[in-house]
C-alpha cells in the first residue's frame, strides 16, 4: 500500500491511499488496518433572500427595517477517535499463568513428596497444571472476544495456546503492532513472570527434592521387609515412614500387618554401616515377635 502522507504527519484519519472513499488510520511511522467512513460535506450555508410584497394601494406605507435573514449552520464534522484499549484486562492474566503455574507447583509438591515413587511424584505435578492451564485459556478466550469487540480485524487464535500461553501473546502482539504499533506490555510481562516463577520453582525443587528421594527409599524398604516375611508362606503388608532416616546410626519403626491373623506388629530397625561402609538396616525388635 503506498503512502500518500509525507513522512513526519503525526498519526491520523487521512484518505485511503488504495483509493476507496474512506478514511484510514496512519499511526505515525505507516498504515493501519483501521477505517472509518469519509465523512459527508455539507454544503456551505447559503442566506435566505428577503421576501417581497406586492404594494397595497389602499394600505399606508409605512418605514420598516429590513433584518438579516437567518444563515443555516452546517452541522459539525464527526471527529474519528484513534483506535486504543489494545490491552485487555485477560490478557494481563494470561500474561501472568506462569505465577498461577508456579503457585499450584509448590502447593501440589507436599502431598506429591508423600507418594510411593519419583515418577508418581512428577506425575501428580504435571497434572497439577491442568488447572491453571485452562484458567489461561478461557483469558485468552475473553480477551480475544473484547478486542473483536473493539473493531480490531487481526486476532490471534485460541489455538495458538495449545504450544502455550507465550505463543499466543506473541501472534497477539505481532498483530496489534501491525495496526497500532503497540501492544506487547502482556508479552514483556509473560516473560517477567516465567523469569521470576522459574526461579521460585527452582528454589522449591532444591528444598523438596529429599523428601522425595527419602520416601522413595522408604518404600523399597519396606517392599524388601515385606517379601523377606512374605517367603516363609505368609501375607504381611509392610509399611515404613515417608521420611524414615537412612544415615549410620539412626532408629526408626515400621508396621508389619499380618492379613491373615489381623495382627500388627512393630519392627524396630536401625541403620548401621555395611561391609562395604554404605548405610543398611538391622532389625533389632519385633513386638510383638513374630512366629516362625
Amino acid at each position: 500500500m503506498s503512502s500518500t502522507v509525507p513522512p513526519g504527519i503525526p498519526a491520523g484519519w487521512y484518505s485511503d491511499p488504495a483509493g476507496f472513499d474512506q478514511l484510514r488510520w496512519w499511526d505515525g511511522t505507516g498504515w493501519t488496518l483501521h477505517l472509518a467512513p469519509r465523512p459527508i460535506p455539507m454544503p456551505p450555508p447559503v442566506p435566505l433572500a428577503p421576501t417581497s410584497l406586492p404594494p397595497v394601494a389602499e394600505a399606508p406605507m409605512f418605514p420598516m427595517p429590513i433584518t438579516q435573514a437567518p444563515v443555516l449552520q452546517a452541522p459539525a464534522v464527526q471527529t474519528l477517535a484513534p483506535p486504543g484499549n489494545w490491552n485487555t484486562v485477560s490478557s494481563w492474566f494470561v500474561a501472568l499463568s506462569p505465577i498461577f503455574y508456579a503457585a499450584a507447583y509448590i502447593l501440589e509438591f507436599p502431598r506429591a513428596a508423600g507418594q510411593p515413587n519419583i515418577s508418581y511424584v512428577f506425575g501428580v505435578l504435571a497434572g497439577s497444571a491442568f488447572v491453571p492451564f485452562v484458567v489461561a485459556v478461557i483469558f485468552a478466550t475473553v480477551d480475544r472476544h473484547a478486542l473483536k469487540k473493539r473493531g480490531y480485524p487481526l486476532l490471534a487464535s485460541v489455538w495458538w495456546m495449545l504450544l502455550s500461553p507465550l505463543a499466543y501473546l506473541i501472534v497477539r502482539t505481532l498483530k496489534l503492532r501491525r495496526e497500532v504499533g503497540r501492544g506487547s506490555g502482556p508479552l514483556w510481562l509473560w516473560i517477567a513472570a516465567w523469569a521470576v516463577s522459574s526461579v521460585v520453582i527452582g528454589v522449591a525443587t532444591v528444598q523438596m527434592l529429599p523428601a522425595i528421594t527419602n520416601s522413595e527409599n522408604s518404600s523399597s524398604l519396606a517392599r524388601g521387609i515385606q517379601d523377606g516375611l512374605n517367603s516363609r508362606g505368609a501375607k504381611y503388608l509392610v509399611t515404613c515412614p515417608p521420611s524414615a532416616p537412612l544415615t549410620v546410626g539412626a532408629r526408626f519403626s515400621c508396621t508389619a500387618l499380618d492379613q491373615t491373623a489381623r495382627v500388627s506388629h512393630i519392627l524396630v530397625i536401625d541403620v548401621v554401616a555395611g561391609a562395604n561402609g554404605q548405610p543398611t538396616v538391622k532389625l533389632e525388635s519385633v513386638t510383638p515377635p513374630i512366629s516362625q
